[in-house]
């Protein structure tokens, strides 16, 4: 009860967002809600309230619940549609715009034109005779008087009008969720329970009709009372369920049916339900397990949970879960428990209630007190691969960790992998330095970072807590350990050795003066072990750095190197290359006076010639020394006289031209240019 409103399975609600759907569960917490796309949803108790509404079973939103209706199928069934939604308004007359907002959207949806529906599905509601147009209001259709005259003959012509047994089980759904008082109902119901009976002696036994024909009836088993209650009972009985097919379009009905069925004949509702738990729908699995799991029909549960507990080589149970409820379980034997608990293990990831089945402390306590005895027996029987860090905690506080320990040093198995860093983190310490050596061995053998790093934080721990015989006793062990330790690891355990040592060698217990000697050589040894490879390590890093810096300075060496092979390479290049154009010139100069020659005597294509020779020749840097036949002043670097002269030179004739070669900023002296000294004939010869 809700708020005054009355919830039970098979009602029609409105959700504020969800919209219309029908309620195939009721719990504790939530409700479970299943419109019609078939997607399930909770709606919370304490919301229920706010965001269902209850809706007429036989109305156009219970409709919406179960089916989207197409236009040809509201074309149809108008006048069956506009009395539901009538039957929602709870008016007396509906208008032509009410109509079309409630049904304009399934029209639209299908591309289709809505007036040209409506002309056609208007003709067909006034042809049926159920409504006609009001006299008074314009577009406004009512009931026929004459059609509608008592809610008595709408029920009785209504189900005259029903024929196959399709339509009979939606007529059933209607007829279960009317009122309870209307005697009208009553006395259909009973009508269609004959019909149902004569069918199903003399009609079709297929296993779609006996499952609908076991729904009718579970649906009119409200509504009937005395002989025609005890007829319908008979009639449940003699359909046999092994023979129903699976119907996913009635699985809503068919979880509703076994609610009814339970309250008419408890032993038909259980053999229906033995045949339902293994149902791909959750709601009906769900509910035939609930009808199961009573005191008195219990067993047939226990019989299949433990009979697949037996079969180690067959799956997990279908829905599995179910099995798994507390409602279940705390009518199954501990021993049974904890053969299900080991039977699931290997199952660790199957859902989410495993899961939690596994790491169920209350659980784990009952296998550890079952197997206390025998902790070999009881990882054996409990592998660890679907506990958490606290579920197995728990297991191994529960078995005893010192136990738990000494079986895993003394037998190991690939299974105890995960259990050995937990057993020796909770095993107390005495048991844990008597184990140390066999310890270290299967570390050794098969090594366990996890394992090896929890030993090593207790002997840290107890080095820096205990003193004594205690302290030397966990030092000793902390020396055994440090060859497993990676580089990182024994350093620092090499610290608190070290540290713990120096404990030892103050430390005032009368029980350790016959060992001071002892230990006062162990730490002088253990210090010299560290020094020498303090000191090794040292002259490591010293030859490195060496090495180092002559590498450094060999290759500022080659560097060096380098740029004066290029620097060299350069200047050899251009040398090469300066070498190279004066001796191509050189070769040129002999052709160039030829030309030169021609042209004196009046050739004037040699005269052209030799112009472009110098000027070519200037391009490249080349600059004449005189013109033949002008005067110039003796220069004897530039100059070179025809024939030896005893008196002093002052001016010369140039006989042939002398060449010079521009590099950078000086010039070079290819070749002197050949002259005379000035004689009277060449008085008039022009200078240069």
């Amino acid at each position: 009860m809700l708020s005054g409103i009355q919830m039970n399975v098979g009602d029609f609600v409105k959700h504020t967002r969800q919209g219309p759907g029908r309620i195939t569960q009721v719990c504790a917490d939530y409700i479970e809600v299943k419109p019609s796309n078939g997607h399930v949803f909770k709606v919370n108790n304490a919301l229920a309230k706010h965001e269902l509404t209850p809706v007429p079973p036989d109305g156009f939103t219970a409709l919406l619940a179960t089916r989207q209706p197409t236009s040809d199928y509201l074309l149809h069934n108008i006048a069956d549609v506009t009395r539901r939604i009538l039957i929602d308004r709870r008016g007396s007359s509906v208008t032509a715009k009410d109509l079309r907002a409630e049904l304009q959207l399934f029209i639209k949806r299908e591309g289709k034109s809505f007036p040209g529906w409506w002309k056609k599905s208007r003709t067909r509601l006034l042809d049926s005779g159920i409504f006609k147009l009001d006299s008074k209001r314009k577009g406004v259709f009512v009931l026929s008087d004459e059609t509608y005259s008592s809610p008595a003959l709408d029920w009785d012509k209504e189900a005259s009008q029903t024929t196959d047994l399709s339509a009979l089980l939606d007529f059933a759904r209607r007829i279960s969720a009317a009122d309870p008082a209307d005697q009208a109902v009553n006395h259909v119901a009973q009508t269609v329970l004959e019909r149902v009976v004569r069918a199903g002696q003399n009609g079709d036994s297929s296993p779609r009709t006996q499952l609908e024909r076991m729904l009718i009836l579970c649906y009119l088993g409200s509504r009937v009372t005395g002989d025609a209650k005890d007829q319908l009972v008979r009639s449940l009985e003699e359909i046999d369920v092994s023979s129903i097919s699976l119907e996913r379009d009635l699985d809503d009905d068919v979880a509703i049916g076994l609610s009814n069925l339970s309250k008419l004949s408890v032993r038909k509702a259980a053999e229906w339900s033995a045949t339902l738990l293994n149902h791909p729908s959750a709601t009906v699995s769900k509910r035939a397990f609930t009808i199961l799991n009573t005191d008195r029909l219990r067993f047939s549960l226990k019989e299949r949970l433990l009979g697949w507990i037996e079969s180690a080589n067959i799956p997990p149970l279908p829905n599995l879960d179910l099995y798994l409820d507390v409602s279940f379980l705390t009518h199954i034997r501990k021993e049974d428990k904890a053969a299900l608990y080991s039977r699931l293990t290997p199952h660790a990831g199957y859902s989410h209630a495993v899961t939690a089945f596994l790491n169920e402390p209350e659980t784990i306590r009952i296998v550890a007190s079952i197997h206390r005895s025998d902790s070999q027996l009881a990882h054996l029987q409990v592998p660890t691969a679907g506990l958490g860090r606290e579920g197995l905690s728990l297991l191994i506080s529960q078995l005893g960790p010192d136990k738990v320990l000494k079986t895993i040093v003394q037998d190991f198995q690939p299974q105890y992998e995960a259990v050995l860093p937990e057993a020796i983190r909770s095993a107390d310490w005495n048991t844990l330095a008597d184990l140390a050596p066999q310890l270290r061995n299967l570390l050794a053998s098969n090594p366990n970072e996890e394992a090896l790093g929890a030993i090593l934080r207790r002997l840290t721990i107890v080095m820096q807590e205990s003193h004594g015989v205690e302290l030397l006793k966990a030092t000793t062990i902390a020396c055994d350990y440090n060859s497993l330790c990676s580089v990182e690891g024994s350093f620092s355990l090499g610290n608190s050795i070290q540290t713990a040592f120096t404990k030892l060698l103050t430390d005032t217990d009368t029980n350790l003066r016959p060992l001071s000697a002892a230990v006062q050589l162990e730490a002088t040894e253990v210090k010299h072990q560290q020094n020498a490879l303090l000191q090794t390590t040292k002259n490591e890093l010293k030859h490195t750095t060496a090495r180092l810096e002559a590498s450094e300075v060999e290759l500022t060496r080659l560097r060096s190197t380098v740029q004066v092979i290029k620097a060299t390479a350069t200047e050899q290049i251009e040398s090469t290359r300066r070498q190279t154009l004066r001796g191509f010139i050189t070769l040129l100069l002999p052709m160039i006076d030829e030309v030169e020659r021609r042209s004196q005597t009046g050739d004037n294509a040699a005269t052209n010639l030799r112009d472009d020779f110098i000027s070519a020749l200037e391009q490249i840097g080349v600059v004449e020394v005189g013109v033949s036949n002008t005067v110039q002043v003796f220069d004897p670097h530039m100059h070179e006289l025809l024939q030896e002269s005893n008196s002093a030179i002052g001016t010369v004739v140039i006989a042939r031209p002398g060449f010079m070669l521009r590099d950078g900023d000086a010039m070079v002296l290819l070749r002197r240019a050949l002259v005379r000294p000035v004689e009277e004939e060449d008085i008039d010869t022009p200078r240069n």
